[in-house]
Formats: structure tokens, sequence, C-alpha cells
């Protein structure tokens, strides 16, 4: 009986949700990504798989959902060369099947829809997500994206692309700059 009762303390005591229900849990760890709630004004660097460089500015807003379980993100970019604008909306949640966050991306003009799996780093104070799908005729694009949180102020996100077994290359800057 001894030996049962210490087996179920280690195990208690080791178990991070326990007593926490998946509301709780997923409302504590988005919290860690509160920072993001507000709006933003946002400018890009965008590199094609050619080298190609564009810029876009525009604006982000991002705010709670369904009691706190989940951060949308409002956005609109202007092309600054070409003055074209895409709108997209995208949903943060922390999935508690996989213990890690959940970001889902919808965009103007496509019915397609983008998730991305991800993990905070409180120490580093970074966001991490990993996404991949298929591109065209069997090409997976693997797309890994971090978002540096250190000045609250000013966010910085950089993503990195490879296609199938090509070697990882810059693929996207982003600045985001509070009202």
């Amino acid at each position: 009986m001894k030996q049962f009762l210490i087996l179920a303390a280690l195990v208690f005591c080791h178990l991070p949700s326990f007593g926490q229900s998946k509301h709780e849990l997923i409302k504590t760890n988005l919290k860690k990504l509160d920072v993001f709630i507000g709006e933003w004004n946002i400018s890009t660097e965008n590199f094609s798989h050619s080298g190609k460089r564009s810029e876009e500015k525009g604006i982000y807003n991002f705010s709670w959902a369904l009691d706190s379980t989940y951060i949308t993100r409002h956005g609109s970019l202007t092309n600054t060369a070409s003055n074209r604008t895409r709108q997209f909306v995208s949903w943060l949640t922390f999935d508690t099947k996989v213990n890690q966050f959940r970001f889902i991306f919808f965009y103007d003009k496509r019915s397609n829809m983008i998730t991305e799996y991800g993990t905070y780093d409180e120490q580093g104070q970074t966001f991490t997500t990993l996404t991949s799908f298929e591109i065209e005729n069997g090409v997976t694009e693997y797309i890994r994206h971090v978002v540096d949180f250190k000045n609250p102020n000013e966010i910085v996100g950089r993503s990195w692309i490879r296609l199938d077994d090509a070697e990882e290359a810059n693929n996207f800057k982003e600045v985001l700059s509070r009202f």
C-alpha cells in the first residue's frame, strides 16, 4: 500500500494539467501570448522562391474570442509597389490533444486553410510555428515561423521556407509596432 501511495503521489505531482479543465488549460496557455492583443502597424518584407523582394504595409488587429479560448487576428496588407491589398483572418488557440498552439489562417480570394502548430519559449520569449502543405505538382512547402516578443511594443517575426529537400531560405520578415 505504501508503494502505491508513493507512486500515486509521483504521478500526481508530474501531471501539469491535473485538476485543470481543458478550457482552463487553453486559457492559461493563451495568456502567455496576450502581448498580441490590440492594434498594430505592420511592415513586411517578402522574398519569393526566385529571390524577388517585395514590401507590404498594413494593420493587424488581435482580439480575444470565444471566452478567451482563441485569439483572432484580422489583417490587411497593401503591397507598396503594386498597391494590391490582401486580407486574412487567423485563429490562434492551444490544442490540448497535442499540447501545442494551433494557428489557423484563412485568406481572401482562396478557399484553402493553413494550419501551423507551435510552441512558446517563455525564457527566450519566442513563439515558433511549423507547417507544411502541397503547393503544386506534388511539391511540398515547409515553413518555420519565429516571433520574438522581447520588446512588447515592437514584435518581430521571421519565417523560412523550404521546398521538399532543398535548403531552407529566408521567406518573410514582419515588424509589428503598437499604435
